[in-house]
């Protein structure tokens, strides 16, 4: 099976023809290339994207990643170097929004994820032993046994938990208790 890296931009617009992400980079990969070797190739797509649109004024605005670690690594390599700037158009957006991360790379340039896999990682976290710390108290699959057996639906707190249990562990999984 031959694999490949694909970088595509899309140009934001409400136009659903113009909407769309085209490819112009297709990189043979082994997976075993390092984070930096990732942050090497998009640093070098990313100046070729941004010099290719100097005469259309248009500008890059944000990289997106899948869930590889390599590459929301390499990502943050190139988009999480400094805070927005208070002169910045998008600073006045984003200022007041509280624990709102304000760092972004060169030219507010910033970074997202596609969602389904952060979830997938929150999901994961969760079926390990120790699943993750909230207000100290730990969220685990062992927590939602135990939710399932004492009934904990009444309760605000306990129902609310359930529903965030239950919309990140996937039906397939919540069926083997």
């Amino acid at each position: 099976m031959v694999q490949a890296t694909v970088i595509a931009a899309c140009v934001l617009t409400e136009d659903p023809k113009e909407y769309v992400a085209r490819p112009f980079v297709i990189s043979g990969t082994c997976k075993t290339e390092d984070y930096e070797a990732q942050a090497k190739l998009l640093r070098l797509a990313s100046s070729a994207l941004i010099r290719s649109q100097v005469d259309t004024g248009r500008r890059l605005y944000c990289i997106a990643t899948d869930g590889d670690s390599r590459r929301r690594r390499a990502s943050a390599l190139l988009t999480l170097t400094h805070h927005v700037e208070n002169t910045s158009p998008i600073f006045k957006l984003l200022s007041p929004l509280p624990l709102f991360n304000l760092k972004c790379g060169e030219d507010d340039i910033t970074m997202d994820f596609d969602w389904k896999h952060v979830l997938k990682r929150f999901r994961n976290t969760l079926l390990r032993q120790n699943g993750i710390l909230i207000d100290n108290t730990s969220i685990n699959i062992k927590l939602k046994r135990t939710q399932r057996a004492w009934n904990f639906k009444d309760t605000r707190r306990g129902s609310l938990l359930m529903t965030i249990l239950q919309l990140l562990l996937c039906k397939s999984t919540s069926q083997r208790f």
